[in-house]
């Protein structure tokens, strides 16, 4: 009985090497770049999708459904939160910033379907780096210390400036654009009891210093006028003052001397021999034989 049929040893019939090589070539080339289909060249109002160009979508819209050989983009607006700014192709809306308080950021402008949020530096903060035009770090001023004053003012991109208070004036907080004078303890019966520092004026108060010292020189003159005078009474009445001759060619009343002052002049009688002269008729009268 003879073999069925399809039940006999299977015929093998070679591949032609041509062919072999050509799918091995095929092969590889499929795995490599230039084997993708290029994206198409597109106009700036168009994206690419696949093999064909697509319009864009508006600012504040974004892409729902590519267009087709029959149909357009379909487009749909951006949800709260979200943005686009510009004409696009993207699948999604941009997120909105965040103004982040902790880096002193405070929103100056607020997100909307076609602008992005912008972030301001707080009061009292300025911007230390930026992102284009968007701030997104800001610092806080520079506080001038006592003793200091503002040069120039911060600002919302610029640090304050300080500068040190020049000698004889002071600044007690910093604060101040220019510093302040030291006062003059210049009223009556004041005196500085505290000197001025730069960031503390001078202290005035009632001081003894300014009764006692005038007291004291006007006592210590009225003393020496006092003794000058004493000096010069007492050395009048002394037994040896001699009143100061007069001046020879004085002037004479009538041609003869002043009866005053010539008896002024007049030599003082020798006191022994006035008492002799006194007790001489006593000694007489008790000696009768004389």
């Amino acid at each position: 009985m003879g073999a069925l049929p399809g039940w006999g040893p299977p015929s093998w019939h070679p591949v032609p090497e041509a062919n072999t090589l050509r799918l091995a070539l095929c092969l590889l080339l499929l795995g490599s770049p230039q084997c993708t289909p290029a994206q198409p060249v597109c106009r700036e109002e168009e994206f690419p999708a696949g093999s064909e160009c697509c319009p864009k979508c508006n600012p504040g819209f974004h892409v729902r459904r590519v267009c087709s050989e029959v149909t357009g983009t379909e487009c749909s607006p951006c949800p709260a939160g979200t943005y686009t700014a510009h004409s696009n192709g993207l699948r999604q809306c941009l997120r909105c910033r965040d103004c982040e308080p902790d880096m002193g950021l405070v929103t100056g402008k607020r997100c909307s379907s076609t602008q992005d949020t912008t972030c301001d530096c707080s009061q009292g903060h300025f911007c230390k780096a930026q992102e284009g035009d968007h701030c997104v770090l800001c610092e806080p001023h520079t506080t001038c210390h006592p003793g200091q004053r503002v040069k120039e003012r911060g600002t919302s991109s610029r640090d304050t400036l300080c500068a040190d208070c020049p000698l004889g004036t002071f600044s007690p907080n910093g604060t101040l654009d220019q510093c302040l004078p030291w006062t003059r303890c210049s009223g009556w019966l004041q005196g500085e009891t505290e000197p001025g520092t730069s960031s503390k004026d001078v202290t005035c108060s009632f001081s003894w210093a300014s009764i006692l010292v005038p007291c004291f020189s006007v006592i210590v003159l009225v003393l020496i006028l006092l003794g000058a005078i004493w000096i010069w009474k007492k050395k009048k009445c002394s037994p040896g003052y001699e009143a100061p001759m007069t001046n020879p060619n004085q002037e004479r009343r009538g041609g003869a001397e002043d009866p005053e002052f010539t008896e002024a002049l007049q030599p003082l009688p020798d006191v022994t021999t006035v008492a002799v002269e006194e007790t001489a008729p006593v000694l007489r009268e008790k000696d009768p034989h004389r």
